[in-house]
């Protein structure tokens, strides 16, 4: 049955219509940490905000509709932890991670935060037996990521990834010349690095300006030229770089380089063997609506991933057992 709201149409319209409500709900949670985990908007059939709870859900719906201007779109739902609960671990996680980290020399941690009902850990891709360690430990009170698949395999995340779009079409702009300078060229298993994307003007005219704002990965291709696997998962922001050369003058842009795996026939990190760097930068020209963006790309450049040399985590950075 629909309300005064339907007439709105737009979902977005209709949320911001309830923003009183869902503030109501949220206060009302938050003088009841014994049972609440938190809410969400549901879109589909109707736009409905869905508060979760910890145990009498008969309760807080008879406490809540009363609060509210818009009864008819509450929705409880069922919960196993409260936000307190959530948080708890979401800090102890945290901790194990650092010391890890700390411990290892390398980069553990990707992502960490806390959901509806669980706790997202993202793992670095190569911390399949660190995944392992958490979910033994904490069950399906966390939903773990590790590279870019989540954990264990084929399990289905709560945050899905968005399918890769075809590859863009590349162009070249007339004396502009693009190189990209890995740090190095051998890589072992599960490794990160940078590479240096030099742009150089090699006309006898200016170029430019053009923006370039986006992030830039270097994504790696087998000898057939399928990307097969990448940086993942990586939390980056824009160059914030444009490209405005006077002749002979030149740009260098940081390039992010991974290991981890985007195939699921190879697991969660890529094997060892001979692999491309391919990049792509986007740019940017004039403004919008107007704005001309095209794409342009070095020269592939080869590296190799060799096998990792052995390094064990001493006994009290294991992730401990609950007491």
């Amino acid at each position: 049955m629909g309300d005064s709201l339907d007439d709105l149409g737009d979902k977005e319209l209709i949320q911001s219509a309830l923003r009183e409500d869902v503030e109501a709900i949220r206060h009302y949670g938050e003088a009841n940490p014994e049972s609440w985990t938190g809410l969400h908007f549901e879109n589909e059939p109707r736009v409905l905000i869905v508060a979760s709870f910890v145990g009498d859900l008969e309760r807080h719906e008879l406490e809540l509709r009363r609060l509210l201007a818009h009864p008819d779109r509450l929705l409880l739902e069922q919960a196993r932890w409260t936000k307190s609960e959530l948080d708890d671990m979401a800090s102890e996680i945290h901790r194990t991670l650092r010391q890890r980290q700390a411990m290892t020399g390398r980069p553990v941690m990707a992502r960490l935060g806390v959901g509806i009902d669980v706790v997202s850990v993202g793992l670095q891709a190569d911390q399949e037996e660190l995944a392992k360690e958490l979910a033994d430990r904490y069950g399906d009170a966390i939903e773990l990521e590790v590279g870019a698949f989540g954990y264990p395999m084929g399990r289905e995340r709560s945050w899905p990834r968005s399918p890769r779009g075809p590859d863009p079409e590349v162009v070249e702009i007339e004396g502009l010349e693009l190189r990209l300078h890995p740090e190095r060229r051998d890589f072992e298993v599960g490794d990160r690095g940078q590479a240096d994307l030099v742009v150089r003007n090699v006309s006898t005219h200016h170029i430019g300006r053009f923006h370039c704002g986006q992030p830039l990965l270097s994504v790696l291709v087998d000898k057939s030229g399928q990307v097969v696997g990448g940086p993942a998962p990586a939390a980056i922001v824009g160059t914030g770089r444009s490209i405005d050369l006077d002749p002979g003058g030149e740009l260098k842009i940081k390039v992010l380089i991974g290991t981890a795996s985007y195939r699921t026939e190879f697991g969660y990190l890529l094997p060892p063997g001979q692999y491309w760097l391919r990049t792509y930068l986007r740019t940017n020209e004039g403004n919008p609506p107007y704005a001309t963006t095209r794409t342009l790309s070095p020269p592939l450049e080869p590296v190799t991933i060799v096998e990792r040399i052995s390094r064990e985590v001493s006994a009290p950075d294991r992730v401990r057992a609950p007491s």
